[in-house]
């Protein structure tokens, strides 16, 4: 019986000493599920998630602010070239573009209803998009248009 509480207590230990090194980000001030992270820079980044969730940091993720998407969907993936320049990618084909560092985001036209799961941009004009039933999509003018 010693040994097994000796064993316990040990565990419990080794457990907390293991996970002390994790520490809550955040997202303050939401609760959604997010999906995706970018940074630009070690201060500077956005995640995206449930329910048109955009929250953006500049202190390296201490605290975020809510962005508008203006959207109620999933938004699975987001990528920035620069500090300015970003997409995000979701439910029912959607894809926004920032040229504001998010403050207004505007809908590009993906072709698409289905989901899309992820977006990645080489430069501000080429760029892809992939998501359900194998689609990929892409841009080469900054997503004003997209083709598979």
């Amino acid at each position: 019986m010693k040994t097994f509480l000796l064993i316990v207590i040990t565990s419990v230990f080794l457990i907390r000493e293991v996970y002390s090194q994790w520490f809550w980000q955040n997202p303050l001030p939401q609760s959604n599920p997010l999906y995706s992270v970018k940074f630009i820079d070690a201060n500077t980044g956005w995640a995206v998630g449930e329910l048109g969730t955009i929250i953006k940091t500049t202190d390296g993720g201490i605290n975020w602010t809510v962005q508008s998407s203006d959207t109620i969907g999933a938004l699975n993936s987001v990528c920035f070239v620069n500090a300015n320049i970003g997409w995000v990618a979701g439910a029912n084909g959607t894809i926004l573009k920032t040229t504001n560092g998010g403050l207004s985001w505007t809908p590009q036209s993906s072709g698409t209803t289905r989901p899309l799961y992820s977006i990645y941009f080489t430069n501000s004009n080429i760029g892809w998009a992939v998501g359900e039933t194998g689609i990929i999509l892409k841009t080469t003018n900054g997503g004003v248009s997209w083709f598979d």
